[in-house]
């Protein structure tokens, strides 16, 4: 399989490299590190580790390097002129349901005896997101529970009613009218939780899923 890459700007435009005449030479994307928080303290062996005080890991961004060959000749400046400095999704073909999210942060074009190597460097968050959402729609019955569990990254959910609702999760209770509501004290994260629903109508839970 020829592996390509696709860029979509914030405006939803794609930004397919093989129409400008660049064929994908190298992709480089190794895993974020952790934002480690170590406390070295006298008289103790080893350093206290404080790195999930927060309830989970935190990680660096993520540096993404991808080269191109040029076949057809600096045709490659246009793609330049909208990828460069700007927020991109970057999703490789190896794996479309995924992608990185990062801003462009520099671009190179070397020439060697008549073939050019476009070289793009972003920075990127450190997971790759799901092009498609997670979305659980129920109908809401007496004593409904809903498991939610994330897959890595954690996340809050966009919840829409079509009635109202009492919602009780991770100890949290609202009473919410119909409509779309973000809470913040929800997060789910890739710990199972149940979430309890009473009331009438229909309930729709949709959050975007996250893997390192």
């Amino acid at each position: 399989m020829i592996e390509n890459i696709t860029f979509v700007l914030p405006s939803g435009e794609q930004v397919i490299p093989e129409n400008y005449g660049l064929v994908l030479k190298s992709f480089e994307a190794p895993p974020p590190k952790a934002k480690t928080n170590l406390i070295s303290i006298v008289g103790r062996d080893g350093d206290l580790d404080l790195t999930d005080w927060a309830g989970e890991t935190r990680f660096e961004s993520r540096e993404v390097k991808i080269a191109f060959r040029d076949m057809r000749g600096e045709e490659y400046s246009p793609m330049l002129d909208k990828i460069h400095g700007a927020v991109c999704k970057i999703i490789h073909s190896v794996d479309n349901t995924l992608y990185y999210s990062g801003r462009c942060i520099n671009a190179d074009a070397e020439t060697k005896k008549h073939v050019t190597d476009v070289e793009l460097e972003f920075s990127c968050a450190p997971y790759r997101l799901y092009t498609q959402p997670t979305i659980i729609t129920k109908s809401v019955t007496s004593g409904l529970t809903i498991l939610l569990k994330a897959k890595r990254m954690s996340a809050v959910p966009t919840i829409t009613l079509t009635d109202a609702c009492t919602l009780t999760f991770d100890s949290v209770a609202k009473s919410l009218a119909a409509g779309t509501h973000v809470i913040p004290e929800y997060v789910i994260t890739k710990a199972e939780k149940p979430m309890s629903v009473s009331g009438s109508g229909t309930i729709t839970i949709a959050w975007t899923d996250g893997v390192i």
